[in-house]
């Protein structure tokens, strides 16, 4: 009976590990990772996990798809939203030199607009969160970022010094450039 008992635990044990095994595997192209039942725990090599966002509004990320997101096409589950960067068309043409001492900058729809700006040095730029979300404006180059910016606020930076400066929304995809004379 002892051996019965023994036999038994070691069966239940070893299909735990061989269930552990199963689930453990990287979730394929459109595959699920997450706390979704038989979700993966990561997507397979050169796959990133994107949101079920399909709006504005931001959804739990409890559960995420796993896809190509950043390979320049767009397609299900990606929309502009869960991947901006294949699905948003963005301004290549860097606006012109902005001869002001202030440039404007406005978050809509997930990206910054324009994204690509040439500025004097000594201009003031404004980012203005027009967004139903918040954003920021971060980079490693800048002296200081943005922090956190509600819906309808700004965050100002001067650039005092020339050159180029990539920048970024840490909260989603959105990126910028801005290069100074």
């Amino acid at each position: 009976m002892k051996y019965i008992l023994f036999g038994l635990i070691a069966i239940v044990l070893i299909s735990g590990c061989v269930q552990n095994s199963v689930t453990n595997t990287c979730a394929k192209e459109g595959g699920l990772i997450g706390s979704a039942p038989n979700a993966s725990t990561s997507c397979c090599e050169g796959l990133t996990g994107i949101s079920m966002q399909t709006s504005a509004e931001l959804v739990p990320m409890d559960s995420l798809y796993c896809t190509k997101c950043g390979d320049g096409i767009c397609k299900e589950p990606e929309n502009k939203y869960n991947c901006p960067k294949d699905c948003n068309i963005t301004n290549t043409t860097p606006a012109t030199v902005q001869e002001s001492n202030v440039y404007n900058i406005e978050i809509s729809d997930y990206k910054f607009v324009p994204d690509d700006v040439t500025i004097k040095k000594g201009t003031t730029v404004v980012w203005t969160n027009v967004d139903p979300v918040s954003h920021t404006v971060s980079s490693s180059l800048l002296s200081k970022t943005s922090g956190k910016i509600e819906s309808g606020g700004s965050w100002n930076y001067t650039f005092n010094t020339t050159g180029t400066w990539n920048y970024y929304c840490a909260y989603h995809w959105d990126k910028g450039k801005i290069t100074v004379e």
